[in-house]
């Protein structure tokens, strides 16, 4: 039942996704959305809001858009890039190291980016 009230709040503020403050500044839809999965702890939920961010930003995004926009987030401490294209892949894997605010305790995920055009979020691990 959880996940199906996770996947309405997304597909309702889809829309409302579309429309960013700047290229590395996420609009407040965004970050809401964003940072209310990372307090739910549905880190993964998380890559919707990230892979409409790069799919409807022009130009497109690269690295260090996404870790500008991610360090945009109220939730974020911090996002930097910890390898660029360093995932031998087709096309190439870069990872971004990650900190959350969630609950008054931080959480460090890795995430993986796929180097496509756009950009595309891949995992947390």
């Amino acid at each position: 039942m959880r996940s199906i009230s996770i996947t309405v709040f997304i597909t309702t503020f889809s829309i409302l996704l579309l429309s960013s403050c700047s290229k590395n500044e996420a609009s407040p839809a965004q970050e809401k959305l964003f940072c209310t999965l990372v307090q739910e702890e549905e880190f993964d939920q998380t890559g919707v809001v990230i892979n409409n961010y790069l799919e409807s930003t022009n130009p497109n995004p690269d690295l260090e858009d996404l870790v500008s926009w991610l360090n945009s987030m109220q939730c974020v401490s911090s996002a930097t890039i910890i390898c660029d294209s360093c995932i031998e892949t087709f096309p190439p894997q870069s990872e971004l190291e990650v900190e959350f605010k969630v609950n008054g305790k931080r959480v460090t995920k890795v995430m993986d980016i796929l180097m496509d055009d756009p950009l595309r979020f891949l995992r947390y691990h």
